[in-house]
């Protein structure tokens, strides 16, 4: 019996003759093993110790080998030493092996709490199917927790890297992934009959396929990485972080996905009855996938990282937080963000329909120049409260059939030229859309901008004069400070409202056309010079708000009702022409005050209530 405490060096052309011996290394140290030797039994047993082989020396062993707890690498990482064992007694429990080559005797077989750590030929770890027998709760390193045989007796060692762990009623106890545990293992079968728990406490790695079918799985604060992943039933509580390498299929169940889910895999399935738990989870799509989504599913962040990708399925994903489009491509269904877009220069483009939603601030960052003409599918605007603003660079819409559709919320240019012009594209404003921009952008459309009955466009955010589109408007808001000239003759089939700033019909005198009311705040101006405003509502009472000073004032439709801000006087300089219309207070039985100075008065059958010309001045024309 041979007790080494260092080094064993065989000197080539030396000869050891082992006879019946055993030699064992002993210490927790570096034990280099130089030069082609071979053994009758060969042990290493001190926890912690290392067992040094020389790359490209082959070590023998004819009996026995009995290796716990120690690690055995080669002198150079990488390069290979060989181990040819012919014997009928090995025990190997809690290696650490590398760059091991046993091809020349019998498997090595390690047991579960064993790790491979890479570049072994002819090696397992924890090899076999074990069933889950513990008769408490306890810990997966343990062998006695283990069984070859559904329900039997326990002791058969531990499933490793190479081993198939398999849980279903033969015992319903917790198990515990602990830290004794190497943390690979090739398969986890969770079958219907399990009703216990599975928790993580440490990292796992499952090299071929985990199925989940009952119980409860809980990964924790430990990364767990998975090569297919299948869940029919039972729960999933996700952890720090999930690496999916093939495949993910969620058809039942409930799933709770993990902080970080990292999906290298080639399709990603959510069946309709699968409960997909997402709103705190950053999925990275790092490789070409399919995804399908059958069941409402949503993601905290979505990023695309690499690959061309395609969304399937009756459900729209729903991105909470962030849908930063970093490389490859995208296509399929539509996407639902509620969060912001962010659009790198690297990213190869995308066909789906993005439909933003929700209450909160929104804005599409193209990275740089150009990035903003990577989206080829149509935008869609839905929102509840808040708005979707353009930052850091255009946005050009220019695919065939392509559409910005403000639906519900606001849209805001923010100040940068908008481009939508592919063939038979559209902008369009539908009722409870507003389109906001501060008055310099640059708006490029193929075909007439659509702006529906209900619909608003503001001005809003910018200081300087600027000249309105001329649009054909339904309601228009002018909320900034600056000074709005009209481009030309104007027509607002709706609300014209002055909240702040300055409308000015120019030296051309403009016309201006109201279709319902008029208000004009405090502060904000009107500058009519020798125009004239025609409203043209129809039975609809209009409201005029804010006190007013106008060149011409017309309203010429039988049967409109004008209804004046009580207590406040509206001034006429020119000319006014009233036919078949009913002037009224906004308030009955209060006054509102008109002074008209000019020389054309034409009133034709008008109805008029409680109103006076102005207090302040009583030497205004008679009407």
């Amino acid at each position: 019996y041979i007790t080494l405490g260092g080094v064993w060096t065989a000197v080539s052309g030396s000869t050891f003759t082992s006879g019946d011996s055993v030699v064992e290394f002993t210490g927790e140290r570096v034990h280099g093993c130089t030069g082609s030797t071979t053994f009758y039994a060969l042990r290493a047993l001190t926890a912690g110790a290392t067992l040094q082989f020389e790359a490209g020396a082959t070590f023998y062993v004819t009996n026995m080998v009995e290796f716990r707890n120690v690690g055995l690498f080669s002198t150079q990482n990488g390069q290979a030493w060989h181990f040819h064992y012919s014997g009928s007694s090995q025990t190997l429990k809690s290696l650490s092996v590398r760059d091991s080559n046993a091809s020349g005797g019998t498997v090595m077989g390690a047991d579960g709490n064993s790790k491979n750590i890479g570049n072994n030929t002819n090696w397992t770890f924890g090899a076999g199917t074990y069933y889950w027998v513990a008769g408490a709760a306890g810990d997966w390193s343990d062998p006695d927790n283990w069984s070859s045989t559904s329900g039997d007796a326990g002791g058969a060692g531990v499933p490793g890297s190479d081993g198939v762990a398999v849980f279903d009623g033969g015992s319903t106890e917790t198990a515990t992934i602990d830290g004794a545990f190497a943390g690979t293992v090739s398969t986890i079968t969770v079958l219907s009959t399990f009703t216990g728990t599975i928790l993580m406490d440490r990292s796992l790695t499952v090299n071929d396929t985990f199925t989940l079918a009952g119980g409860s799985f809980s990964q924790g604060a430990n990364g767990l990485t998975v090569s297919e992943f299948y869940q029919s039933s039972g729960v999933f509580i996700g952890g720090f972080g999930t690496v999916i390498n093939t495949s993910f299929a969620l058809m039942g169940g409930t799933h709770t996905a993990s902080d970080v889910l990292d999906v290298y895999a080639d399709e990603f399935v959510i069946g309709s009855s699968g409960y997909f738990i997402g709103n705190n989870v950053e999925v990275y799509v790092r490789d070409s996938i399919t995804m399908t989504v059958n069941s409402p599913t949503n993601f905290k962040d979505f990023i695309l990282m690499s690959g061309n990708n395609v969304l399937n399925g009756g459900e729209a994903i729903k991105v909470i937080n962030m849908l930063n489009l970093f490389m490859g491509t995208l296509s399929g269904s539509p996407i639902e963000i509620q969060g912001n877009l962010d659009i790198s220069s690297f990213y190869g483009g995308s066909s789906n329909n993005l439909i933003f939603t929700g209450p909160l601030q929104q804005k599409i960052f193209p990275y740089a120049a150009g990035a903003g003409s990577l989206l080829d599918g149509d935008i869609i605007v839905n929102k509840t409260g808040g708005k979707v603003y353009l930052y850091g660079n255009a946005v050009t819409l220019n695919a065939p059939s392509q559409n910005l559709t403000i639906q519900s919320g606001t849209f805001d240019l923010n100040g940068l030229n908008l481009t939508v012009n592919g063939a038979g594209g559209t902008l369009m404003v539908q009722d409870g859309g507003n389109l906001q921009l501060k008055g310099n952008e640059s708006i490029t459309l193929g075909e007439a901008i659509d702006l529906q009955e209900g619909s608003r466009v503001t001005y809003a955010g910018g200081t300087g004069t600027y000249n309105l589109k001329n649009y054909n408007y339904y309601d228009l808001y002018l909320s900034s400070a600056g000074t709005f000239n009209l481009p030309a003759a104007l027509n607002v089939g709706g609300d014209l409202v002055i909240n702040e700033g300055t409308l000015d019909a120019t030296a051309n005198n403009y016309p201006l056309t109201v279709g319902g009311n008029w208000a004009k705040a405090s502060g904000a101006g009107f500058n009519a010079r020798n125009s004239t405003v025609t409203f043209v509502a129809d039975t609809t009472p209009v409201a005029l708000s804010g006190s007013t000073t106008f060149y011409g004032l017309r309203a010429l439709t039988p049967g409109t009702t004008l209804q004046f801000e009580a207590g406040t006087t509206f001034y006429v300089t020119n000319m006014v022409e009233f036919r078949d219309i009913s002037l009224l207070s906004t308030n009955a039985n209060a006054t509102w005050y008109f002074s008209y100075q000019g020389s054309s008065q034409t009133l034709v059958n008008p109805c008029l209530l409680y109103t006076s010309p102005s207090p302040r001045d009583r030497t205004r024309s008679r009407m």
